[in-house]
């Protein structure tokens, strides 16, 4: 198994508190470093894709009729994000939904370009 982060270079910070978390953030990181909010439909695909332990998890699922199936894991129900599926690295190419990953549209643009797919595992256990 290979592990690497998902949205390399960002970091995503969590707070029941955003106002505090906001205050606080003088003096985060480096000249240029910036902090923005996510949306809640972003936060909603994260959670649905990543879960509470935020880690994207291994799926498994089978090929019928040129169509696939996902019976378990994080890919459960989003077949048709699903791109490109390379059995052999059992690796899936997953497009990421039309979003502003960092919530401001000028870096949106940019972070789409960086992130209109993600790799996720997926083993096909049988194909017709």
């Amino acid at each position: 198994m290979e592990q690497r982060p998902l949205f390399a270079g960002h970091v995503f910070l969590e707070s029941e508190n955003t106002e505090q978390l906001l205050a606080e953030q003088k003096g985060f990181g480096t000249p240029g470093t910036r902090l923005f909010s996510i949306l809640p439909q972003e936060e909603r695909f994260l959670r649905l894709l990543c879960g509470e332990d935020h880690h994207l998890g291994f799926s498994r699922g089978y090929i019928r009729e040129g169509r696939t199936y996902v019976v378990e894991g994080p890919l459960r129900g989003m077949e048709a994000w699903i791109r490109k599926i390379d059995r052999h690295k059992r690796l899936a190419r997953v497009k990421v939904p039309e979003m502003e990953i960092l919530g401001v549209k000028e870096t949106a643009r940019e972070c789409r370009e960086l992130h209109k797919e993600i790799c996720a595992g997926l083993e096909i256990v049988s194909k017709d």
